[in-house]
């Protein structure tokens, strides 16, 4: 087995590849970014021997050239790219699997016919939210009569830009622009940044915290794969509330957009311009904990009785500041090493549809993420 790990340098992919190596499983390992400095550090440190390619994700030709005679692409950057680079995975018939692609979710889910055709298994949106989140609502479906109501949060509680992945991410959450949606009734109904707000209770040392629509990609495939009379699917999402504040502030006065404005007569869009000033100049609060949990309720019937499945993923404090990437992360090696163990069909599916849910959550189980359940009849409505 020859797996690739494209994207292998960021936050989340060396997580990624660090548990990779520590697997045989994947046979032999090559770690695919742009820069060969960082490519060649990470390879020396996994205490086996990893191969390297310094590869473009945004140039097609080099992507098939990189994942020729390959196994498994383990697609680690940016969702941006999720879409080029799951075409070059089908084209050169490599198994495929990436963390997440938003609002490029209905255009991959396009290639499902082609990935058939050529025999590869792609799992799309396999991190934590999509990913791990689209996993226990299967997990909860399966344990009810009739699913009625999905409401997933998330609250991540790191800097600001600890990484360009990890700082496109928050911001492409609560900027205009980002095609955001929920799912009722049938259909899709779009929904603006900051809408939607739900007070949830996640475990210490967090707490309640308010949490917002996000442009998720389980609005897309939980009502095509779940079904079962399921009436509605929101996703919502908080960071540090002194990051929600200054975001409200930011995008109030237009710094979050992407219409271009006129500077001394040269058109700047005033996104870049604060995705530049924030990574050259990175806010950090030293001392605050970082955390990524996730809340995940599915209400319905069981034996012609309401009831409400809750359950919330959670890990080690002591994880400090690689909270968030391992919390990503994991659920795709999960999903990876099931993969290599056969799960799956040719086709392109997320994980609700590829996997077994029991085995899943056992996986990230044994790899430390927590995760606990509690089934009761429905409490009074939040608001």
């Amino acid at each position: 087995m020859r797996t690739i790990v494209l994207g292998a340098c960021g936050a989340v992919g060396r997580e990624v590849t660090r548990n990779m190596a520590a697997n045989p499983r994947f046979g032999e390992l090559v770690l695919a970014d742009l820069d060969p400095a960082r490519l060649r550090s990470l390879a020396a440190g996994l205490g086996r021997p990893a191969g390297v390619a310094v590869v473009d994700a945004t140039e097609g030709p080099a992507l098939r050239r990189a994942f020729r005679g390959a196994t498994l692409v383990m697609n680690c950057t940016t969702y941006r790219l999720g879409l080029p680079v799951l075409r070059a995975a089908i084209r050169e018939r490599v198994d495929y699997l990436d963390l997440g692609g938003l609002y490029n979710t209905p255009k991959q889910l396009e290639l499902d016919g082609a990935a058939r055709r050529a025999g590869v298994r792609a799992v799309i949106g396999c991190g934590a939210t999509p990913g791990l989140s689209n996993v226990l609502v299967r997990r909860a479906a399966d344990s009810l009569d009739r699913v009625g109501e999905v409401h997933i949060s998330f609250a991540s509680h790191r800097d600001i830009a600890p990484s360009p992945g990890l700082l496109d991410t928050l911001l492409d959450e609560f900027r205009p622009g980002v095609p955001r949606y929920t799912w009722r009734g049938g259909r899709l109904h779009e929904v603006a940044p900051f809408d939607g707000a739900r007070r949830v209770r996640f475990p210490a040392p967090l707490g309640v915290q308010e949490v917002y629509y996000v442009p998720h990609s389980e609005t897309y495939t939980l009502p095509r794969f779940i079904g079962n009379g399921l009436r509605e699917v929101a996703v919502r999402g908080t960071w540090r509330p002194s990051d929600m504040r200054t975001l409200r502030a930011l995008s109030r006065i237009g710094m979050t957009s992407d219409r271009p404005v006129r500077v001394d007569g040269v058109a700047v869009r005033p996104l870049d311009l604060l995705r530049t000033v924030l990574l050259a100049h990175p806010p950090e609060e030293p001392g605050r904990p970082w955390a990524f949990f996730l809340d995940v309720e599915v209400s319905g019937e069981r034996g012609g009785r309401p009831a409400v499945v809750r359950q919330q993923a959670l890990h080690p404090a002591d994880w400090g500041r690689d909270a968030t990437g391992r919390m990503t992360a994991l659920p795709a090696v999960v999903g990876a090493t099931l993969l290599a163990e056969g799960a799956g069909e040719p086709g392109v599916r997320p994980p609700e549809s590829a996997f077994d849910p029991a085995r899943f959550v056992a996986g990230v189980r044994a790899l430390g993420i927590e995760v606990r359940r509690r089934t009761a009849p429905p409490g009074p409505a939040r608001r």
